[in-house]
């Protein structure tokens, strides 16, 4: 037997070498892990961007059908809130076959043969009138979808409601920021009264930003008043269509204005919605 071997394993050694150094304490944590988390991240903003990315193509499809019912044709050479409409396209990078089967199904090709108009009343939380507007080639299906919606939400319900509403001209404009702003956008309200224009809103985001105008008018006035906007300096034309406004809009509290909001989302990304309004303010 080894003497060095023998004499550590010897009782008394062991029992010295426990009294002189205690034995250490082990503990035990999960590990993180910062690769599986990091993907998480990766996967939930690339799921937010998809959706943005949806969100934009649906808004892009829906604003060139409502330009062509609007003006009347696909020509953008000939409908020239279809023009800017496709401009804004362009600009967001909408995919060239979104645009075309988008102009297919307002103009009635053959994407769009057998597309009608569907309009849809409803009123939400008792007192909050709804109007859908849909453009299908299938009718059971798209009501069905819209219902579904509806029932889905909870509070809301098929129900008339479009005398709360008139039917108005609605025309969108902006107008760059500089110097002569201000003359323009009273230059540009003046001659829209001239028109029949009725009524009209300005809002300036910022020093530097654009003043958004909106001019509201009868409907047959409205190629009328859209033409006061074309051509003008500075001046943009951003849509010209037909609108539903509530005759009386309404405040509710902020729970309620939120679920509403949430509803109009979820209707407008139907793919067969062209637009949503409500009487709220």
């Amino acid at each position: 037997m080894n003497f060095i071997s023998a004499s550590l394993r010897s009782p008394a050694r062991v029992a010295h070498l426990a009294r002189s150094y205690p034995r250490r304490t082990f503990t035990s944590t999960s590990a993180v892990l910062s690769g599986h988390n990091k993907w998480s991240k990766i996967k939930d903003k690339k799921a937010k961007e998809d959706k943005a990315r949806g969100s934009l193509y649906t808004k892009a499809v829906r604003d060139i059908v409502v330009a062509v019912r609007t003006g009347g044709s696909t020509d953008p050479l000939l409908n020239v809130a279809l023009a800017n409409v496709l401009k804004r396209a362009k600009q967001d990078a909408i995919p060239k076959s979104t645009i075309e089967n988008a102009l297919a199904k307002a103009g009635g090709g053959k994407e769009g043969a057998a597309n009608i108009t569907m309009t849809f009343e409803a009123i939400a939380h008792g007192s909050v009138g709804i109007i859908i507007e849909t453009l299908t080639n299938n009718k059971n299906r798209t009501a069905g979808d819209i219902m579904s919606i509806l029932k889905d939400h909870g509070s809301a319900r098929s129900g008339k409601v479009d005398f709360m509403f008139e039917r108005k001209g609605v025309i969108r404009a902006t107008i760059d920021s500089n110097p002569a702003e201000e003359e323009q956008l009273g230059a540009l309200v003046e001659a829209a009264l001239e028109k029949e224009a009725e009524d009209f809103d300005s809002n300036k985001a910022g020093e530097n930003e654009p003043t958004e105008v909106e001019l509201v008018c009868a409907p047959e006035a409205l190629s009328r008043v859209t033409q006061t906007v074309l051509g003008r300096e500075c001046v943009s034309l951003i849509s010209s269509e037909l609108a539903w406004r509530p005759k009386e809009a309404v405040e509710l509290g902020d729970e309620i204005e939120s679920s509403i909001s949430e509803l109009v989302d979820e209707l407008e990304e139907h793919e067969d919605t062209m637009r949503v309004w409500t009487t709220l303010g």
